[in-house]
């Protein structure tokens, strides 16, 4: 636990220090009085041979749990990213199928994408975050 409780006064001493120039009083919300550590723990891939687990990490009452959600919301309300071949559930998936003539000729094909996330450059994403937030005109409580 000491762990999660050196994070929480990692991310106390930083709102204390940038408080008075960059971030409002809300800041202190974001903080977690009784932290956690992640949990991991695996579902298994039903679909595949041999039944492989998918391994998934649980940041609930982490010391930084409400920081990324704040982070995402923020991102999210004031950041117009488009995406335009996303689709977010089957639900979305079956409405934009729907939008489509299928022939019975033609085969419809799905890919499963190994290591997806953890092949994704991160400075690159930083970048990219960065560029778009410098040229939103965001509130001086975000920046």
């Amino acid at each position: 636990m000491e762990s999660a409780n050196a994070t929480k006064r990692g991310i106390y001493n930083i709102g204390r220090k940038f408080l008075k120039t960059h971030i409002n009083h809300n800041f202190y919300k974001l903080i977690l009085m009784n932290p956690a550590f992640p949990r991991v723990y695996a579902l298994p891939k039903i679909h595949k041979n041999n039944n492989p687990m998918r391994p998934i990490v649980s940041f609930t009452n982490t010391p930084v749990f409400k920081l990324s959600e704040w982070l995402n919301d923020t991102l999210r309300n004031h950041l117009k990213f488009n995406f335009p071949y996303s689709i977010r559930n089957s639900l979305d998936l079956s409405l934009e199928l729907s939008k489509f003539v299928v022939n019975k000729d033609h085969p419809l094909l799905s890919f499963d994408i190994v290591n997806l996330f953890p092949s994704v450059p991160f400075t690159k994403c930083l970048d990219i975050v960065t560029i778009h937030l410098y040229s939103s005109n965001l509130p001086d409580s975000v920046c």
